[in-house]
This record gives structure tokens, C-alpha cells and sequence, in this order.
């Protein structure tokens, strides 16, 4: 992986000062997905020496920084060694699934065996987009950053919770947590009536194993979404879901975050109850990454 840049480790150096001022626990994880067309092999050997990084840069550091394990799907027998090495050794609380730049979407059974173990862990997995790879979300035809970025992560989501839902995974795996990063929450109710749509008409041809309506899947408290702090449509979501699936991530170190002044933005929001502010800043996000309640600021 070679030396961190100076900007990097800057940021990290941050982010522990962040945490020792009590701003709560942090997660990392590496925001680069495995590039397909690798050998396989390769990939496994990439993977393992990424993952190694990780808790030399952060986990030593303070136990209120945890991270998700970046996983060669492309190799689904050497992805599920990695996860079973990263939580039972490392310490991690679960898999980062990239929604962009694989051959085959999230939900395909082939990566059936990789959610079986996380499962079996009781560990989590964090699905998050890039800009990398527009085809894969319909953006190749764009020229500008702007556009692209505009579509990748709630395009991008869109198609891994489909083919997730559809293909069985949240129906085969009841306990495993999944959760869809950085594309906020507001597509979720259009999204919901359309899968339930298709659902009613299709499904029992089609989708045999999504065996209830993908609302009731959505609504399970095991599939997670990432909300905005400046998101106007959050009320409505928790009006149609329910507040117990919406968890704040800061997006550091990110060029675009806004931390931390979007923790203060959700805190104070006058449309939600402080309870599902609760929620969403804290009981959500411990849940989803099965954390122990938060030590002490001394």
C-alpha cells in the first residue's frame, strides 16, 4: 500500500483529536474497492495487506475507533477468510461491499457465501459508492463531476438494494445488518412503493426468495441508511419507515463532509423528536455496528 500522503495522515491525526474531545466513536474504512480485472489470487494478497493497515493506523490508537475490512469479492473463498481473519483477529466490526465496480450486482448468490459468514460473525456490512466506474450506474455518458456525482451513490444504492432484496439476502441471512452509506435516506419511500410494485406482480415468478414485500424487509430494523444533516425529507422517512433504520455517518475525510457541523445540524432539528435524534446520532449506528455503549470522555 506504500506510505500514507502527508494530507492523509493529517486527516487521521484529526480525526483522533475529534475523538479524544468526546465526539463520540468513529469508523473507518478504506473507500477504494478492490478493481476488478485483477488476478484473483492477487486480489486475496491486496486485500490482507490493506486490511493490515488498518488496525496499525487507527485500531492502536484508541478503542473508540473501529473499522469495516475491504473484502475481494471477485474471490468469494478468499473474501470470506479475510472477513472471518478481520473480526475474529483484527477486531473489525464487519465488510465493506463496494455498490460500484463489480461484475455482478451485491445481491448475486455468488456472494451468498460472504453473507453467510458475516452472519455467522455477527458482524455487519457497509455498502458504499464511488464516482469510480460511472457504467455502472448509468453515468458513463456524463462528462461533467458534477453530473456524476450527482447520480453515483443514490443510483449506485439503488441498484444494490434491488438485486439484495430481490435475490433473498435480507430473507436467507435474518440476522445479518447491512447498511447503505453516504446516498441519504430520501429516494427510500419512492424506492419502497416500486420494489413493492414490482414485488405484487412479479415476485412470486421471479423473486421466489424475497418471500414478503421489500417494505417489510426495509422495515426490519436489520438494513440501514445513511441520512443528511441538512436532509429536508427525513420526517417523511421516519414517518414511512420508522426511525430505528437511519444512522448519521460523518463522510470524513471526505472533500464534501460538512462534520462537524452536521452533528450540530441533526442535534437541534426542530422537525424530528429528540428521541429519533437519539437515534439516529447514536442508538442506531451502536446497533448496527454492534457496539458497546460508549466509555466515558475523561
Amino acid at each position: 500500500m506504500g506510505p500514507l500522503p502527508r494530507r492523509q495522515a493529517r486527516q487521521q491525526r484529526e480525526r483522533r483529536q475529534d475523538l479524544a474531545h468526546g465526539h463520540g466513536r468513529g469508523q473507518s474504512r478504506d473507500g477504494h474497492p478492490l478493481p476488478d480485472g485483477r488476478p484473483r489470487d492477487r486480489l486475496g494478497a491486496r486485500a490482507r495487506l490493506r486490511g493490515g493497515a488498518l488496525p496499525r493506523l487507527f485500531l492502536t490508537v484508541s478503542p473508540r475507533l473501529k473499522a469495516v475490512a475491504l473484502l475481494p469479492f471477485q474471490n468469494v473463498p478468499e473474501a470470506v477468510k479475510e472477513l472471518r481473519r478481520a473480526v475474529s483477529e483484527l477486531g473489525m466490526s464487519g465488510a465493506f461491499a463496494p455498490a460500484v465496480g463489480l461484475r455482478l450486482p451485491l445481491g448475486h448468490p455468488e456472494f451468498h457465501p460472504i453473507y453467510a459468514e458475516a452472519e455467522r460473525l455477527g458482524s455487519m456490512v457497509a455498502c458504499h459508492a464511488t464516482v469510480r466506474g460511472p457504467q455502472f450506474f448509468g453515468a458513463d455518458g456524463f462528462d461533467k463531476f458534477i453530473e456524476v456525482h450527482t447520480l453515483s451513490h443514490p443510483v449506485a444504492q439503488m441498484i444494490q438494494l434491488t438485486g439484495m432484496i430481490f435475490e433473498g439476502v435480507p430473507e436467507k441471512y435474518p440476522r445479518l445488518r447491512i447498511g447503505f452509506m453516504e446516498a441519504g435516506c430520501s429516494w427510500l419511500p419512492f424506492w419502497m412503493d416500486r420494489m413493492d410494485e414490482e414485488w405484487a406482480k412479479r415476485g412470486a415468478v421471479e423473486a421466489p426468495l424475497c418471500r414478503k414485500k421489500p417494505s417489510e424487509y426495509l422495515r426490519s430494523g436489520k438494513l440501514y441508511f445513511a441520512a443528511e444533516g441538512d436532509e429536508k425529507s427525513v420526517p417523511e422517512v421516519v414517518r414511512r419507515l420508522g426511525d430505528d433504520i437511519i444512522f448519521y455517518a460523518s463522510d470524513v475525510p471526505h472533500w464534501d463532509h460538512d462534520y462537524p457541523e452536521n452533528v450540530h445540524e441533526l442535534a437541534t432539528r426542530e422537525d424530528l423528536s429528540p428521541e429519533t435524534r437519539r437515534k439516529i446520532l447514536y442508538e442506531n449506528t451502536r446497533r448496527m455496528y454492534a457496539l458497546a455503549p460508549a466509555p466515558p470522555v475523561t
